[in-house]
């Protein structure tokens, strides 16, 4: 079953955020109420589900992200990808291994996602995502995935593809992307996201200067000891 374009959710508490992500975290999942939950997700229609993120000028470097789902007996994968605001864009800057959750047990399964530090370019535009596209068995397994009804986070939101089994249509404009409408208003995922900052390398000019200047205090420290 598609995801209808109009759904009922519980209520949830909203969180303030601010509109780029800067280095530290980006966390949802305080203002989640741990019940609201948004699906179906998985095989065959809607195989893709994922948060779009914004950094701010200053860049960073995505340490790991995290969703919150209940049990799914599906093998998926999660990536990171480049976003216009509509879809994936180019090839994706992280692409993990197949795993799968399992359907034991019941209630939300954090799944964390641990990239191993990729640099997110400053003011881009990301896609956080997990899919069972390409790895569809036909069995029909879905699952809910926790949200927040509520613009919780506002550089960003929760998107979604009826992507089927087929992994390029994710560089194809999904079903709903940034601005849909889905449901009367943008929300977004119970997600979370360590974002630390980047090294800044100075320019090779900037670089000599500091050279030159480290070099003068040198010469003058060794002029002062020699007319003691």
């Amino acid at each position: 079953m598609r995801i209808a374009t109009k759904l009922i959710f519980s209520a949830t508490v909203a969180l303030a955020a601010t509109a780029a992500a800067a280095s530290g975290s980006i966390n949802t999942v305080v203002g989640w109420n741990g019940s609201s939950s948004e699906g179906p997700f998985g095989d065959p229609d809607t195989g893709t589900f994922g948060q779009s993120i914004t950094m701010d000028a200053s860049g960073g470097r995505l340490q790991s992200f995290s969703f919150y789902l209940t049990p799914l007996n599906l093998n998926i994968r999660s990536y990171v990808y480049l976003w216009d605001g509509l879809k994936a864009v180019g090839a994706p800057l992280f692409a993990g291994p197949m795993f799968n959750i399992g359907a034991v047990g019941s209630g939300f399964k954090e799944v964390a996602i641990n990239t191993g530090g990729i640099d997110l370019a400053p003011n881009k535009q990301y896609v956080l995502l997990l899919t069972s596209s390409g790895m569809q068995s036909g069995l029909g397994n879905t699952n809910n995935w926790g949200v927040l009804r509520s613009n919780a986070y506002a550089g960003g939101e929760f998107v979604f593809h009826n992507s089927s089994n087929t992994l390029a249509s994710l560089q194809s404009d999904w079903d709903c992307g940034d601005g849909c409408g889905f449901a009367g208003t943008g929300f977004d995922l119970a997600f979370k996201a360590q974002i630390d900052p980047v090294a800044v390398i100075p320019e090779p000019e900037a670089a000599a200067m500091m050279l030159f200047g480290l070099a003068a205090v040198g010469i003058a420290a060794r002029r002062r000891r020699s007319n003691s």
